[in-house]
């Protein structure tokens, strides 16, 4: 929960209306986050004075009115901060924010609640946010269409640009799967939850992470130390 229309989303699903906000900038504040909580993982809406920092979309508007020199009556400072935050996330949410958005919002908390299980709610935290934006459109389209092949490579393909997917002929539920990066924690959890979530049951994958398997005739895959058997 980053942007102001996320606030005014979750603190209506939480039976709070809009006009019960009252918005205020916040004194700590990071230059990356648009929401000042006092926690970063911060998921629901705690007090109906919300602090924000209004800095990360609307320095122009904000920076000279925040400034201590101008007017000198705090309370209708305050005030007209509250009423034009209020306008803008009413802007956000009749024009820049759409459906898909708002579902991709309820499924990312629906994650991070253990709705999905909390095998998967812990390896979804190993994304960062960049990723989690690549892969929650791919996992919506899946719900609503069902899994597929093309789903499992589109997900893989987004968080691993350079992998390389493999189906074996004689064994066409054999998937190998070659990353070419470091095994660690952090990445054994991805694919962990790539694998859960996006490919078919019946399927049976294996991953290779540093080294390629031997390729018959691709003389770039066959060095000793740098191949591993099937």
């Amino acid at each position: 929960m980053n942007y102001i229309w996320e606030m005014v989303i979750k603190a209506k699903q939480n039976n709070l209306k809009s006009s019960e906000l009252f918005f205020k900038q916040g004194n700590d504040i990071s230059p990356w986050y648009e929401q000042s909580f006092s926690s970063l993982n911060q998921k629901e809406i705690e007090n109906t004075n919300i602090e924000i920092n209004s800095f990360y979309r609307f320095n122009d508007l904000f920076s000279k009115f925040l400034n201590e020199g101008f007017l000198e009556n705090i309370e209708f400072k305050e005030k007209f901060f509250d009423l034009v935050i209020h306008f803008l996330s009413e802007i956000d949410l009749s024009k820049g924010i759409s459906k898909e958005s708002i579902y991709l919002l309820q499924l990312e908390e629906e994650i991070d609640l253990g709705v999905f299980g909390k095998e998967i709610e812990k390896n979804f935290k190993a994304f960062n946010k960049n990723e989690k934006d690549k892969i929650l459109p791919i996992l919506l389209t899946q719900l609503k269409l069902g899994s597929s092949m093309y789903n499992f490579r589109n997900a893989l393909k987004s968080i691993y640009p350079d992998v390389l997917l493999y189906q074996m002929k004689e064994e066409p539920h054999r998937i190998l799967i070659y990353l070419g990066i470091k095994k660690d924690g952090k990445q054994i959890k991805k694919m962990n939850f790539i694998i859960d979530m996006f490919l078919e049951v019946g399927y049976k994958p294996r991953i290779f992470w540093e080294n390629h398997f031997g390729v018959g005739g691709v003389k770039q895959t066959l060095h000793l130390d740098e191949i591993e058997l099937l």
